[in-house]
């Protein structure tokens, strides 16, 4: 798959089993660690299963988390009220809800990081920015391991691509986000979730190193290129 880009300008696109139970001088031994990740793919996802908000009897914003009595909706965006899932209304305002495709996108494109932000240009600069979608969520089955709703950094729709650009905190700990080995763990695990998910629900992920050069085109669209061309996934609208 080749992909010749046509400026910033938007002007055009191209072709782009339960465990079992541990004995008590098991369950004294620590837990297994969290497996790391290599250069920039993670090795093993784990499989999750959480309450939904109806279960747990209250509305859940995908945005900020917050919780709100059923009745007290008023106010509130409905995306899937079956699932009880809804963006509160400070929330509301600074997303867009793609019914069809099943994810929100936030209406204008995020600058407070810098390289994320970058890399962001970069994308657009290959493919159009009417086609690049910046901070993307899926409710119905992008999950973290505590419950909460996965981001993804950029998403290119008409691809079914979905990027993330990882900083140090995905690989290390003592950095501004993870100064544990336990928010590090869980980092990892969400991580490790994305691989899994996305290609199970049609999507291609894939996760540029903070060591990569982001900011040149020729790389960024050879990498795109290799991944879409192995991924066997259609694109999108």
């Amino acid at each position: 798959m080749s992909i010749k880009g046509k400026g910033k300008d938007g002007s055009g696109v191209s072709k782009l089993a339960p465990r079992p139970a541990r004995s008590k001088a098991t369950k004294s031994k620590s837990k297994s660690k969290v497996k790391g990740i290599k250069g920039s793919r993670a090795t093993k996802a784990t499989k999750v299963r959480h309450k939904t908000a109806e279960e747990m009897g209250y509305y859940r914003c995908v945005s900020c988390n917050t919780r709100v009595l059923p009745g007290k909706e008023e106010g509130c965006r409905i995306l899937y009220k079956d699932r009880h899932l809804i963006l509160c209304p400070k929330c509301k305002p600074n997303w867009t809800f793609y019914c069809g495709r099943g994810y929100l996108r936030m209406k204008d494109y995020q600058k407070v990081w810098d390289k994320q932000a970058k890399l962001t240009e970069t994308v657009i600069s290959l493919v159009g920015k009417s086609y690049v979608v910046d901070e993307i969520k899926f409710p119905l089955w992008a999950q973290g391991a505590g419950g909460g709703f996965l981001s993804f950094d950029i998403a290119v729709p008409i691809y079914n691509l979905l990027i993330d650009y990882h900083g140090e905190q995905h690989y290390k700990t003592n950095t501004k986000w993870n100064r544990s080995k336990a928010s590090l763990a869980k980092q990892q695990t969400n991580d490790m979730l994305k691989y899994t998910l996305a290609p199970a629900n049609g999507w291609t992920y894939m996760v540029f190193h903070y060591l990569e050069p982001i900011d040149n085109i020729e790389y960024v669209r050879h990498r795109i290129e290799g991944v879409l061309m192995t991924s066997g996934l259609e694109g999108g609208s």
